[in-house]
């Protein structure tokens, strides 16, 4: 991917994998940049980022059911 004009949609698609610290960090920094320069694109971010810390506060840290997390990765076509 040419990182040298990252827009939107590239900064949307990977929004998840980069909060969850799964982009290389060639990948953080253009990304960063654009949102650093991109309203729309930081206000998606942050409310991502409220609704991960929501997600996480009430599941809480128990063991995921055989299984759940490997679905819902297939579900959102991902399998790293």
């Amino acid at each position: 991917m040419d990182w040298s004009e990252t827009d939107c949609g590239e900064v949307l698609n990977l929004l998840e994998r980069y909060l969850d610290h799964e982009v290389p960090q060639e990948a953080r920094i253009p990304i960063e940049r654009h949102l650093a320069e991109c309203e729309d694109c930081l206000d998606r971010k942050e409310f991502r980022t409220r609704l991960q810390a929501i997600v996480r506060s009430k599941c809480g840290r128990e063991e995921l059911p055989a299984g759940l997390e490997s679905r819902i990765r297939s579900a959102l076509g991902r399998s790293d």
